[in-house]
């Protein structure tokens, strides 16, 4: 089933049995309590459901370093690319011409218009203004958007386990404080100095969250240290974050169903598990009292999907028991 199906059995109980061109007012507030409904059994499913819903194997490939020509301006903290921008560089460190100290491209967006695109800086730049070339390391990468936390053990292609920090301070420890007011590295830690990361074979990792343009609320990115000198592979294991529908995935217009699948749950678990709850979680929250009339021939059914759904039973091979008879 899509998911324009699934919110469409739920809204059969409030008297809703399509959509139309241009919609209707009345059901506006019942197409929202559908799709939080179905939502709600989604999660539910994700929380109670068998574990290989929540976790996953992953890789990052981890690009070699690449030159860049960067229009800047000094003390600016952006920088602009003609073209579009490769992905992969959003939070990576780069080294500038003419800046001594290392910088890091916090986000980067793509105008289409001019057919350029816009590098955020963590730092100001300090050099002169112009075109300047650029070194970008392949020191980090964005993570999927359904990834909610990264476990151990980490992997450095072919088999290097990666340490994790579990502070920035920690994550930066096995380089140096590099002082822009001398120009030289130091082994005391005054408020003017920077930590400066250095090339050579990844060994600690850390997963940082930013503020970006690449997903709403942020991205979570898994950054090496040292900066690798080559393309490389980094295998992790993965906690999920659970697939929610939004009113997008719906043809409310009254045309074809958009056919959008459920992509977290496999198809056997959509009639089983997921539109028994999400049915009586649609009408459990519903005000109307003809709607809790349904409640007595719905709730068997969900009662028997939680059952089964605690239990495991969805991935555990259906069996049948005889009672031995001794003589």
């Amino acid at each position: 089933m899509t998911v324009q199906e699934v919110v469409l059995e739920c809204l059969a109980y409030a008297g809703v049995y399509g959509f139309t061109l241009g919609g209707v007012d009345e059901d506006e507030a019942e197409i929202v309590r559908a799709v939080a409904a179905v939502n709600n059994a989604i999660q539910t499913i994700y929380n109670d459901g068998p574990i290989s819903l929540k976790y996953d194997s992953r890789s990052s490939y981890f690009n070699p370093p690449t030159n860049l020509t960067l229009a800047l301006t000094q003390g600016g903290k952006t920088a602009v690319l003609t073209g579009n921008f490769p992905a992969w560089m959003r939070g990576c460190s780069v080294n500038i011409a003419g800046d001594a100290i290392l910088n890091r491209i916090t986000d980067i967006t793509f105008d289409s218009g001019s057919n350029s695109s816009t590098f955020k800086l963590l730092r100001a730049y300090t050099g002169l203004a112009g075109n300047q070339q650029c070194t970008v390391y392949g020191d980090c990468a964005l993570l999927d958007s359904d990834v909610a936390q990264v476990f151990e053990p980490v992997t450095l292609a072919p088999n290097t386990r990666l340490i994790p920090a579990q502070s920035k301070e920690r994550f930066m420890r096995m380089n140096y404080w590099y002082c822009p007011v001398t120009g030289r590295r130091c082994n005391f830690i005054p408020f003017y100095t920077v930590w400066e990361k250095v090339q050579g074979v990844p060994q600690n990792y850390r997963v940082e969250r930013k503020l970006d343009s690449a997903a709403l609320g942020g991205s979570l990115y898994l950054s090496l240290n040292p900066m690798p000198t080559w393309g490389c592979n980094v295998s992790y294991d993965v906690y999920r974050k659970p697939d929610l529908i939004t009113r997008a995935m719906l043809d409310e217009e009254g045309g074809d169903d958009p056919e959008v699948e459920f992509s977290m749950l496999p198809p056997e678990m959509i009639e089983s598990y997921l539109l028994p709850i999400a049915r009586w979680k649609f009408v459990c929250s519903h005000p109307e009292v003809k709607i809790t009339e349904a409640r007595p021939t719905l709730e068997p059914d969900y009662q028997e999907a939680m059952a089964r759904l605690k239990q495991g039973m969805s991935i555990e091979p259906q069996i049948n028991r005889v009672r031995v008879t001794y003589i």
